[in-house]
């Protein structure tokens, strides 16, 4: 009699593999999440007396060809298993979350030097919140399906489709074979980390590189069990211990200002150490930081502006070292002062800025519209100068008033993120606002309650670009208005303090401090005030 091999199972309409657990590892495997090859992604099955994993086909021919695969993959598990591993590994919180930053920066830094269209990044976003909804989502209202456990399963195979290879690649680099749960958190890492992606190369589209190096809050990875990698470090303080020192200096003392991503200063200073093959900083030259420099543009990835931060971020950790006395060379100070950094092409900021016309088609077509992101954020773009990215983050409890005068509270409470310190501010609420409801809006929402979706970006350079028609390629139809606001600030005579403190910028002089205090408020209100509402 011959050996009969195992062939796909039809249950229903769809096909399956299913096989039995070979008895000589059934004790072994009872109850343990088996990965398993299919169509070139990863699924995971529980290992109960036999093993069970969907082939997502309906087609007897792709079945035969989909089951092949899975069933090698399912005997190189089983043979693995008895020869005594490796066993899949449990990564942490902190593991996962570098591994999605490794996913981040390889996609920040791919798309440094040319990042395409705003388009391209709306697209990916709107991909990403289609499935982050569950994909097929939708079916639940035409099948009449109100299961919480059916639509997760929907969301967990949608992030699966989307983020699955994404995350075995990950995985694979690193040689790591993980227990089903690790996995499934990395791939929802990297769908969270998408949201970086899609930020950061939707700003630098439209010609704004200032929100460099996303992917610095994510830590670097260690491997579970491994000892990391040291570079020559014979001699002398290294970069990692000058970070580590600062950061702890300032977190010294009461009311001591911290230090902000130490990361961006670990990742620039580690690719540094790479460079040269050593991470002492005593020991650094000019020349050394030139061939840097030279390395990094040869690569031909990275735009000049980002060079010339990681350049920078590099420099100052060696000036801590110089400023504490943690080295004692260096004669003629710091090694990097030197060195040059390629010159980025000047952008026409007249032509990225909103015209009066295009302002005043956004505002009418916002009027019309009764999704909260339409509606407000241009028009508080318009009389704010904020950024959409700050708008978007906004809760009810972020407005308040001072006298007579409505302010709303850019900061970091609450999980915010702001670009810098000077970007903690409160902004005057203009009548123009006012009049328009916007104040009536936001007392509507519940304390916590965020106004707009973490999507408003992308959704309003969609909405701006297609629906409203502002067709101009130069123009960035959420950052113009920025450009747009300074520039009606200067038209109507608002102080050079009240409009760097309102839109979040420095030149580095103390009269930019204006309205830093509550009884500063009012006067920043008068100056808001002075700007006249668009006429429509």
């Amino acid at each position: 009699m011959g050996l009969i091999m195992p062939t796909p199972t039809k249950i229903g309409d769809t096909y399956y593999l299913r096989e039995h657990v070979p008895l000589d590892i059934a004790d072994k495997v009872k109850g343990t999440q088996v990965p398993i090859a299919v169509g070139g992604s990863v699924r995971w099955a529980k290992a109960s007396g036999q093993v069970k994993v969907s082939l997502r086909t309906k087609d007897t021919k792709e079945a035969k060809a989909l089951f092949s695969e899975a069933h090698a993959s399912l005997q190189a598990h089983w043979d693995r298993v008895r020869e005594g591993g490796p066993e899949p590994v449990s990564l942490s919180h902190k593991q996962v979350t570098a591994l999605a930053g490794e996913f981040a920066k390889v996609f920040i830094d791919g798309f440094d030097k040319e990042p395409g269209s705003p388009q391209r990044w709306d697209t990916v976003q709107a991909a990403d919140d289609y499935t982050k909804r569950g994909g097929a989502h939708a079916a639940a209202v035409a099948l009449g399906v109100n299961s919480n456990e059916q639509k997760e399963e929907w969301k967990a195979e949608a992030l699966e489709k989307r983020f699955g290879a994404l995350a075995d690649n990950r995985l694979a680099l690193h040689g790591l074979i993980v227990d089903a749960a690790s996995r499934r958190r990395l791939i929802t890492g990297i769908a969270k980390a998408s949201e970086d992606i899609v930020r950061v190369n939707n700003a630098k589209a439209e010609g704004d590189y200032t929100d460099l190096g996303v992917e610095w809050k994510y830590p670097a990875f260690e491997a579970p069990g491994a000892q990391p990698t040291k570079l020559k470090a014979a001699g002398g303080v290294t970069f990692g211990e000058v970070i580590d020192k600062e950061v702890r200096r300032r977190s010294l003392g009461v009311g001591t200002k911290p230090l902000r991503s130490p990361q961006k200063y670990r990742i620039a200073s580690d690719e540094f150490a790479k460079n040269r093959n050593s991470d002492v900083v005593s020991t650094v030259t000019e020349e050394e930081g030139d061939a840097w420099v030279e390395a990094m543009l040869e690569k031909g990835r990275l735009h000049a502006n980002t060079i010339k931060q990681r350049l920078q971020n590099t420099r100052t950790v060696i000036q801590w070292a110089i400023d504490r006395k943690y080295v004692e060379r260096f004669p003629f100070g710091n090694p990097l002062a030197s060195v040059m950094t390629p010159e980025a092409e000047p952008t026409n900021s007249m032509e990225r800025t909103l015209t009066l016309s295009e302002a005043r088609t956004i505002l009418s077509a916002a009027r019309k519209e009764a999704l909260p992101a339409r509606r407000w954020v241009p028009w508080m773009c318009a009389y704010t100068g904020a950024r959409v990215g700050e708008l978007a983050q906004l809760r009810q409890k972020d407005f308040s008033q001072v006298e007579a005068s409505w302010f709303c509270d850019i900061s970091c409470k609450g999980g915010k993120t702001v670009k810098n310190a000077q970007s903690l501010r409160k902004i005057p609420i203009h009548s123009a606002l006012i009049e328009e409801g916007l104040i009536d809006f936001v007392l509507a929402h519940d304390d916590e309650e965020r106004l707009f979706p973490k999507s408003t970006q992308a959704l309003l350079v969609t909405w701006i670009r297609q629906k409203v028609g502002i067709k101009r390629p130069e123009v960035a139809p959420n950052h113009g208005w920025r450009h747009l606001f300074e520039d009606l600030a200067g038209r109507y005579g608002m102080s050079d303090s009240a409009k760097f403190y309102i839109t979040g910028r420095t030149l580095g002089h103390s009269s930019e401090l204006y309205g830093g205090s509550e009884a500063m408020l009012p006067g920043l209100a008068r100056e808001m005030e002075k700007i006249e509402p668009l006429d429509l």
